[in-house]
């Protein structure tokens, strides 16, 4: 049996296959750091990882549907949909997950930290995501934060969670800038957070068939659509 992980909610566009044990290693993993052209990345990746197991099929799928933007998390989606209509003799189970926590859950499994870990993620620059995970209830959670370039307040994040490790998933002026009032611990690269999200999806969900159903996941974007955010300031002015 072989399951397919597939992320596009992040820079780019990452997939892996392994086989569905309790121990698994990758047989396939490939990453596509770029913003751009990530629909037909995504179609080449998933067509070598089928070359490496031989052409069969795959069993199970698990795809990432947020937090990210909204295009990348619908490329991954869309090809979802269209894989699942394409041969309906070929009914995979589905699973879905967040690409940070994913990417949180394999730093947490190769690292002793001892404390909370935070994954700070910036989309745009009005908001990014931070994924944390609770040393003390072993639990993970996601929550949007919002701010602009000039107004975040990193003083309020700093008083919250200055007990935790922060570790931000690209370079971004404002951690530039607070780097010593956040403790941040290392900037990693798009193709590194790809890798640790696929990593972390394998040892998520491998060997765990509870997980899984045959229902077609929805989008989880967490944050609103340009056009209610610009109804929104919009609203404020009137």
């Amino acid at each position: 049996m072989y399951c397919l992980y597939i992320d596009s909610s992040l820079d780019g566009v990452g997939v892996a296959c392994a086989s569905f044990t309790t121990n698994p290693k990758p047989i396939f993993l490939a990453v596509c750091p770029q913003k751009f052209g990530s629909a037909g990345n995504l179609s080449l990746l998933v067509k070598q990882a089928k070359a490496h197991i031989g052409g069969a099929e795959f069993d199970q799928i698990v795809i990432t549907g947020g937090p990210g933007s909204f295009t990348g998390i619908k490329i991954g989606l869309g090809w979802l949909y269209g894989y699942v209509a394409a041969d309906p003799t070929q009914k995979p189970m589905m699973a879905q997950t967040s690409a940070l926590e994913a990417a949180l859950f394999h730093l947490v499994a190769t690292n002793d930290y001892g404390r909370d870990l935070f994954l700070y993620w910036p989309l745009t620059r009005a908001h990014g995501f931070i994924a944390r995970y609770n040393a003390k209830t072993k639990q993970s959670s996601v929550i949007l934060h919002e701010g602009s370039s000039t107004s975040c307040e990193f003083g309020q994040l700093n008083e919250l969670f200055s007990q935790g490790v922060w570790i931000a998933a690209k370079q971004w002026d404002l951690f530039a800038a607070s780097h010593a009032s956040l403790q941040i611990s290392r900037v990693l690269t798009n193709e590194e957070l790809l890798e640790y999200c696929l990593l972390g999806m394998i040892g998520q969900f491998s060997g765990k068939a509870e997980l899984f159903c045959d229902h077609l996941p929805k989008p989880n974007y967490m944050r609103k659509t340009t056009a209610e955010e610009n109804f929104e300031l919009k609203s404020r002015k009137d």
